[in-house]
């Protein structure tokens, strides 16, 4: 049994080092005329180096603020539009290939009694300029809860957005008009559901997860789906297999998210629940396993896999991110354990060691709810609940120190953290867990797929002025010194060690100056996923072997100087 707790850990160890890492908590107050009480709000790391952050309220308004990612200020560049006779709720977001965002949620028409929540996404031009939202009127219930873009096998740009309900809906990027609902019908009387959807740049696909009612081993277990997209959205579907575990199946809430980590690595996420005394829950389980070669199924390999269990509770997944800068990933759930309310979870752990245990840290412990409830099991740490309701994550790549930012609402005023190492947080507490291995297995499957036409119908939005002020909360000011042999980010700045640098000679070749001995470099694409790596010295020049584009290109030598610039490859 490994319990967790790093208060104790921290004391026992002697610890005495400056903090590794922290999280620091930012409040962004809007302007009394602009969404005054925001309830979603999430972020996103654009391409041209800025963050941006999204809100909605309840009364049709929804804002768009660039924010500085180092200073994590307004930069003034910002706007608000108003819905007619609606509004939107805000799951997730994401950049297309001309650089306008997608957000992802549903929208509500408030002045309809007979009105349901439909999907929706809206599209914002990146300059603020203007905003469309499309929401399905062929469906009269559901949301839109994971997205991405993507290309078919024409070269075409289209959008996958992933239902509550379990569906796919894919759009053409320029044509909402042009929208097909992907399903997978029930096959045997067992029930499949998509659950996470993403764009594979390396290799060109799509990944689909999910999970499966009664797989061929009679359990709930995940399932892998990669394919590609014909013209008329029809499947060409490229491997397909189940994840099968025979020591935790009894129940979940068929949650089966991914991440990519590198071109042959996958991460599957899976929610488990044990039963025990008459159909009552135990545990709640994080079930992480690494895949290899995942998008063959004759070559995938499940090189590693680990159960994390947590008390009793009901665990619900949001979102996961991989921070490739510092080989960590990132998992955003909530947490319901008595009967006071949720807690927010962000837990962090190196994909390529998953035995090496994970860090569960309980968000906004600066800002304790009412009552009081214990660990199950471990009744030192209490379970903090506050008004905290986190939606999405985003790897802020432009600060050096690449904190990942977790976005929400805090009793209706958005929220930013930048996270850098839950595990050492002193705005945040840790929570009891304990890691068990896992020998699950593939299966190769045969999924039933079907195809019908889906209807965007388009709500118009006015534009209104916006203005945010940010508050800091929690702000611990040595975040990161770890990095720079003790010093602030700004110390470290400031004293000269500035003078190794990256120059472009051409769009595809490179050469680092200034660095001391060997040097490492990364090539990251704008979401932070490695592309090509290698060891090169000052002067040497380097070829960057990817297709035109807008990337990141770190280098860093022995003694820790880093330096990261953006690059645009034609």
């Amino acid at each position: 049994m490994k319990k967790i707790y790093i208060i104790i850990a921290l004391v026992l160890c002697g610890f005495a080092q400056i903090a590794e890492a922290q999280n620091l908590y930012r409040n962004y107050i809007s302007s009394p005329n602009a969404v005054p009480r925001p309830t979603s709000a999430v972020s996103i790391m654009h391409s041209n180096g800025f963050v941006y952050y999204f809100q909605a309220d309840d009364y049709g308004h929804l804002s768009a603020t660039e924010i500085d990612p180092m200073s994590m200020m307004p930069t003034g560049n910002d706007t608000a539009f108003l819905f007619q006779n609606g509004h939107v709720h805000l799951n997730g977001c994401f950049e297309n290939a001309s650089g306008e965002f997608i957000l992802f949620g549903y929208y509500y028409q408030y002045n309809n009694p007979y009105s349901y929540h439909r999907p929706a996404y809206i599209l914002v031009k990146q300059s603020f300029s203007g905003c469309n939202a499309y929401y399905l009127s062929n469906v009269d219930w559901g949301e839109f809860t994971a997205g991405c873009s993507g290309y078919n096998q024409s070269g075409q740009e289209v959008f996958i957005l992933k239902k509550d309900n379990g569906d796919l809906t894919a759009t053409n990027a320029f044509n909402p008009n042009i929208s097909y609902r992907i399903s997978l019908a029930p096959i045997a009387s067992n029930y499949y559901y998509y659950s996470d959807i993403s764009w594979d740049v390396i290799n060109g696909h799509f990944i689909a997860t999910g999970s499966a009612q009664n797989s061929p081993t009679g359990h709930e277990d995940p399932f892998v789906h990669i394919f590609d997209l014909f013209t008329n959205f029809t499947v060409d579907t490229k491997a397909e297999y189940y994840v099968c575990d025979q020591l935790y199946n009894h129940a979940n809430e068929f949650k089966s998210l991914h991440v990519q980590i590198d071109n042959d690595n996958l991460i599957l996420y899976h929610d488990l629940r044990r039963f025990v005394n008459q159909g009552q829950y135990s545990q709640d389980i994080i079930w992480l396993t690494r895949i290899k070669y995942f998008w063959n199924v004759t070559t995938a390999m499940i090189t590693e896999s680990w159960y994390y269990h947590l008390p009793s509770s009901k665990l619900f997944a949001k979102d996961l991110l991989y921070d490739s800068f510092n080989e960590r990933l990132n998992f955003l759930g909530y947490y319901n354990h008595c009967i006071y309310g949720l807690t927010q979870l962000l837990a962090q752990i190196d994909p390529y060691k998953l035995s090496t245990g994970i860090e569960i840290g309980q968000l906004g412990a600066s800002f304790p709810g009412t009552g009081t409830c214990l660990d199950s099991l471990d009744t030192s740490i209490h379970i903090l609940y506050n008004d905290l309701e986190m939606f999405n994550l985003a790897l802020n790549v432009k600060n050096p120190c690449n904190p990942v930012l977790v976005a929400g609402v805090d009793n209706k005023k958005s929220i930013l953290t930048e996270t850098y190492d839950i595990s050492q947080s002193r705005c945040d507490i840790p929570i009891w867990h304990e890691d068990k291995p896992a020998n699950p297995n593939l299966i190769p499957c045969s999924l039933n797929i079907a195809y019908h036409p889906d209807t965007f119908q388009l709500t118009i939005a006015n534009a209104i002025p916006e203005n945010l002020t940010n508050i800091k909360l929690c702000d611990e000011p040595d975040a990161c010194s770890h990095q720079y042999g003790g010093k602030t980010l700004q110390q470290f700045l400031t004293n000269g060690n500035i003078a190794a640098r990256i120059t472009m000679e051409t769009s595809h070749q490179f050469v680092c100056e200034g660095f001391e001995g060997n040097i490492q470099y990364f090539l990251y694409d704008m979401a932070g996923k490695i592309l090509q790596r290698g060891i090169t010295q000052n002067g040497e020049q380097n070829m960057l072997k990817v297709s035109n584009g807008i990337y990141l290109l770190k280098a860093m030598d022995a003694k820790g100087i880093k330096v990261v610039r953006k690059t645009i490859v034609l």
